[in-house]
């Protein structure tokens, strides 16, 4: 598994498949929009500013933390079903 996953990104790096691999194709996006290449995208509201950028990621720990730690609920169903399925 761990072969495979190098393997995928080191396709992708050199761009295996594409034309003028990953070097051509951040060039030929950088000549349609030079905004899109950047690390700030000025013209969009989400990527325009280090601070949209920070609250963007801040907004979306929370929901990493939610598949983290199982639901209670969920233990308590199956100690329910344990319960049921013994008598």
């Amino acid at each position: 598994m761990l072969l495979i996953e190098v393997l995928v990104i080191v396709l992708f790096v050199f761009g295996a498949g594409l034309d003028g691999g990953l070097g051509g194709i951040i060039s030929n996006i950088r000549e349609q929009d030079p905004n899109q290449v950047g690390w700030i995208n000025r013209s969009t509201p989400l990527y325009h500013s280090w601070w949209s950028q920070a609250a963007v990621l801040l907004a979306h720990i929370p929901l990493g933390l939610l598949a983290t730690k199982p639901l209670p609920q969920a233990h308590l169903a199956s100690l329910f079903r344990r319960a049921v399925a013994t008598e």
